[in-house]
């Protein structure tokens, strides 16, 4: 690639160009500021570059992160914070990790919602639109005969105020459903198969 300077005419002499982004699983493109792609690849990046405005997009797990850079006359290297990826649990770095469902998180993995006694399995329901209205009572957990577990709204935790709703109990080794309370909009019964395994 190269240009020339518009007060001389005499080409821009090329400089080293190097992204490194946190994970060599995430996919890097370069463009110029004429929007051609001037580089892409999986991890790190290396190439040469003329003086200029370049755009830097990485990829991963579906989130894409951009970021607009100036290259002067000396090489140029950037280092990438992994892109804030959305997850369904809230685990930090991502994109939907909230501190207060983290802290009901931890607090409901050790101590049971309902029945006394260490439990087996937690469940989280959170609400991740805060313009939305959380039903706390969404889901319902049976066993395999189809009958309820989970003690029904007795038997989960809720706080509206910070979006989210939990369950935590001592279940026997075995296989269990975390359905929908009430079928779908298409009048679905919609239901996850969990397993509880010994110890």
């Amino acid at each position: 690639m190269s240009s020339s300077d518009p007060a001389s005419g005499t080409p821009r002499p090329e400089v080293p160009f190097v992204v490194i982004p946190d994970t060599p699983s995430v996919l890097v493109t370069v463009t110029d500021e004429a929007l051609r792609e001037v580089a892409h690849g999986m991890g790190t990046i290396e190439t040469t570059v003329t003086p200029g405005i370049y755009r830097i997009e990485q990829r991963f797990a579906g989130a894409v992160a951009t970021r607009f850079v100036e290259v002067g006359d000396e090489a140029f290297t950037e280092r990438l914070p992994l892109p804030r990826v959305p997850a369904p649990v809230p685990v930090r770095r991502t994109a939907t990790t909230h501190d207060e469902h983290r802290a009901a998180a931890l607090r409901w993995s050790r101590q049971s919602t309902h029945r006394t006694g260490a439990p087996s399995l937690m469940v989280l329901l959170r609400n991740l639109r805060r313009a939305s209205r959380l039903d706390p009572y969404a889901l319902q957990l049976t066993a395999e005969s189809g009958a309820a577990v989970d003690g029904g709204e007795v038997g989960w935790r809720v706080d509206e105020q910070q979006g989210w709703s939990a369950w935590s109990g001592p279940l026997a080794p075995g296989g269990y459903r975390l359905r929908l309370r009430r079928p779908s909009g298409e009048g679905l019964p919609l239901a996850q198969a969990l397993w509880v395994s010994e110890g």
